[in-house]
């Protein structure tokens, strides 16, 4: 076995090892962070990993039976592909048929093994494989370009067209007859040139998709810093940025800016009868009525169980129309949040066995401020005490500057 690996490593060219131990070292590197936690990182290190297995394979021609070293390369690399097609699906959310992915590789072995003794046509099948795989990994990757942002989109984008590229150059001029398509097998211009090409796939892709998952976990950890994670509207952070930015932006304005605070009326009645995911449901519902009736300014908080707060800018220089216009909101807000709720009880087995329409008030204190004065503390506990009196009076009800207007 070790004189075989000797030979092996002295006939072969220095880029064909660079090449193996480059994915070696991938694929260890992907299984380090992928265990335990990235399960899709795993298809990735998988692919790395047959990559590897395809160049050994096709290395070891000479020391192997024909059939392990034919079938078993050139079916390493389709599956290869396979694994790289799979895991851009489900990097870039791709919707795409699975039959699409794993049933030509598996046509393409039992070609192989029909094939074994007829090298032009196992040519040809191999022309035929990887043409198909380089069209559907350049579909999947413009339809990524277009789905997501990042830099590392770029890098994987480029990667990938530079090494279809080549693959269907080279199919084109085996149909043509330039070239037979033995020149991978043994040193030569051809080989040096898919080598180099493998070479720099291989670093520009790895490099690409450690972009890619660090740009995603940085957006994650974004999203889960300035966004309630039940009802995906904003978090008490982002209205302390929000006021602060008001204060600055506003310095040597006399404009009028509003806080709308509001409070379901019997929502603990629901959770207690129904259960937390059932008042959670009803939640996620009434965020999204408040959140699709609002201004693209306008921005809309949650404080935590069921209390809400909705931030109004650019009200006018006039307080009373200032208020008259914070007070229109909160009209058609609590309309909306009246309105009855379409909600699903599940039973012990995670099913749905109860199907409840029901009906929730608010209650709702208006603050107004001038933009240039905001300030959290005063805002809030103004805007709370304003709630407070419209619980008081009945529920239902608005309260603004003292008074009840509902």
């Amino acid at each position: 076995m070790f004189a075989s690996l000797g030979r092996f490593i002295e006939s072969v060219q220095p880029l064909y090892l660079v090449n193996i131990l480059l994915g070696f070292t991938i694929t260890i590197c992907v299984l380090i962070v992928a265990a335990g936690k990235h399960r899709d990182l795993m298809i990735w290190a998988s692919g790395f990993a047959l990559f590897v297995l395809a160049f050994v394979l096709f290395g070891l021609r000479s020391e192997l039976p024909l059939m392990v070293s034919v079938i078993g390369g050139n079916g390493a690399l389709g599956f290869m592909f396979a694994m790289f097609v799979e895991g851009l699906a489900r990097l870039y959310r791709v919707p795409i048929s699975r039959w699409l992915i794993w049933l030509p590789p598996l046509l393409s072995v039992v070609g192989f093994v029909i094939l074994l003794d007829d090298f032009d046509s196992r040519v040809i099948l191999g022309v035929v494989t990887s043409t198909y795989h380089s069209i559907l990994v350049l579909f999947l990757v413009f339809k990524g370009l277009f789905s997501t942002t990042g830099r590392g989109r770029w890098v994987i984008f480029f990667a990938i067209v530079f090494h279809a590229s080549v693959l269907l150059i080279r199919a084109l001029l085996i149909i043509s007859g330039v070239i037979d398509g033995s020149g991978f097998l043994s040193p030569s211009t051809e080989q040096t040139v898919y080598l180099s090409m493998s070479l720099s796939t291989v670093v520009m892709f790895a490099f690409g998709l450690l972009v890619v998952y660090k740009e995603r976990a940085e957006s994650d950890a974004w999203r889960e810093a300035h966004f309630d994670p039940l009802t995906n509207v904003s978090n008490r952070r982002v209205l302390k940025h929000r006021l602060q930015g008001l204060s600055l932006s506003h310095e040597r304005s006399s404009g009028y800016c509003a806080i709308i605070l509001l409070d379901l009326d019997n929502f603990k009645s629901l959770n207690d009868t129904y259960g937390h995911t059932v008042g959670d449901r009803l939640l996620v519902l009434a965020a999204q009525r408040i959140k699709h009736n609002l201004d693209v300014s306008d921005e809309v908080i949650r404080l935590g169980g069921d209390e809400f707060l909705i931030l109004l800018e650019h009200l006018g220089d006039d307080m009373d129309d200032a208020e008259i216009k914070a007070l229109n909101v909160a009209k058609r807000m609590l309309e909306i949040l009246c309105q009855p709720y379409q909600l699903d009880v599940d039973g012990d087995d995670g099913k749905p066995t109860l199907h409840l329409e029901y009906k929730v008030t608010a209650s709702m204190g208006i603050e107004l401020f001038q933009c240039k004065d905001a300030n959290r503390e005063a805002v809030m506990s103004a805007v709370d005490q304003s709630m407070y009196k419209a619980k008081q009076s009945g529920r239902n009800a608005i309260s603004c500057r003292g008074r009840i207007c509902s």
